[in-house]
């Protein structure tokens, strides 16, 4: 069992100093708050995203009949069925033959679907869904000596430093999805958020995220919105994160705005609010586009402290997936980004995801048409 861990509290300004590594925000403001910057992206990123080619056509049908192995994080997760739901439909559609190495989240079970893969003769190997590589370096070095390519998919942020052994990869848009978050916060309070951020460290994204978070609003903001980050580690969200919320909002009753990094949090982040008697001042804003926030929204008469969740789609994710194992069996240049959409739910587009809420919804399928044009096989 993991060590248990106090909730860490961290008081910062919004002009703080963010961390190195960090991408740069979007653009700088001329005077702070730049209430009309985070006006317009609270517009763009309500409206249903828009399919964008990532890169240059290509013949797919020349990789017909290749071999995949795909490794996953977790076979059963929720997010990986979504995920992989994409993926297999892009795949039938250009004729590659995926073999799923099953596992349940655990180091040994991804190395030992790498070896099987190996072993098998794959003519891919496809991390997907964020088997961490650096814990595979071994069987990775030996996919490397037996000519086998290696893809990661869903892990790593843009621009985030490169894997050793890995041939491509597709990055994942949560730190710019945190930016679009905290527009929404910053445009919703005019420019005077007190907001308490809510992460667990031992997440390996998860200092990223909040580093995103501050630095837009340092740059967005500035002196006018004040941030606080309460930590608590993944094991302990049932039992520490409601206390953490509540003695956190009790200890500054200046703040009015919580902010869950994951939407998974957002459930004990409400009852933290409730118990601390704060529902009148406090609105959540989240990332992830989960179905069961999706719903707190649409429930808004009954629940109105859910404000937003910036979601963003599996399925697309799937597809793009895709589009970078093909460029890699094809010998092509693997696009800088795949384009990948965020889109703001809120009570005035929510049930653009469908009553009851889908995470499969409110994104458009575009982007599955515009891919088998791009891979020359749209009929």
């Amino acid at each position: 069992m993991p060590r248990r861990l106090g909730a860490a509290v961290v008081v910062v300004t919004a002009a703080a100093s963010i961390g190195v590594g960090v991408a740069a925000a979007a653009a700088p403001a001329p005077s702070l708050p730049n209430l009309a910057y985070a006006r317009a992206r609270v517009a763009r990123y309500r409206a249903e995203p828009r399919w964008t080619a990532p890169g240059p056509a290509i013949a797919a049908r020349q990789a017909a009949g290749k071999r995949v192995a795909v490794v996953p994080l977790a076979t059963a997760l929720p997010y990986q069925l979504l995920l992989g739901g994409g993926l297999r439909a892009a795949a039938a559609a250009v004729g590659i033959v995926l073999e799923e190495q099953p596992a349940e989240g655990q180091p040994a079970q991804w190395a030992q679907g790498v070896e099987r893969a190996i072993a098998q003769q794959a003519d891919l190997i496809a991390l997907v869904g964020a088997p961490d590589p650096l814990a595979l370096q071994p069987q990775l070095r030996r996919a490397r000596k037996a000519g086998i390519p290696v893809v990661v998919g869903n892990l790593a942020n843009e621009g985030a430093p490169a894997f050793p052994n890995v041939t491509a990869r597709m990055d994942v848009v949560a730190q710019s999805a945190q930016r679009i978050a905290v527009d929404y916060e910053i445009a919703y309070t005019g420019g005077t958020a007190k907001t308490l951020i809510v992460t667990s460290n031992d997440a390996g994204a998860s200092q990223g995220l909040v580093a995103a978070a501050q630095d837009e609003y340092a740059t967005v903001c500035g002196p006018g919105c004040q941030v606080t980050v309460v930590n608590v580690p993944l094991a302990q969200w049932s039992t520490r994160l409601q206390p953490a919320v509540e003695a956190a909002l009790a200890a500054d009753r200046s703040i009015t705005i919580v902010h869950p990094v994951y939407d998974g949090m957002t459930a004990f982040a409400v009852a933290g609010i409730r118990a601390a008697g704060a529902q009148r001042r406090i609105r959540i804003g989240t990332v992830d586009g989960s179905d069961f926030v999706l719903r707190m929204i649409q429930q808004r008469a009954v629940d109105g402290l859910v404000l937003f969740d910036v979601g963003y789609s599996l399925d697309w994710q799937g597809w793009a997936d895709l589009d970078v194992i093909l460029r890699v069996l094809l010998g092509q240049p693997v696009p800088r980004t795949q384009n990948l959409p965020r889109r703001i739910f809120d009570a005035t587009n929510v049930t653009a995801a469908g009553t009851p809420p889908s995470p499969l919804k409110g994104y458009g399928d575009a982007y599955r048409k515009g891919y088998l044009q791009l891979w020359g096989v749209a009929g």
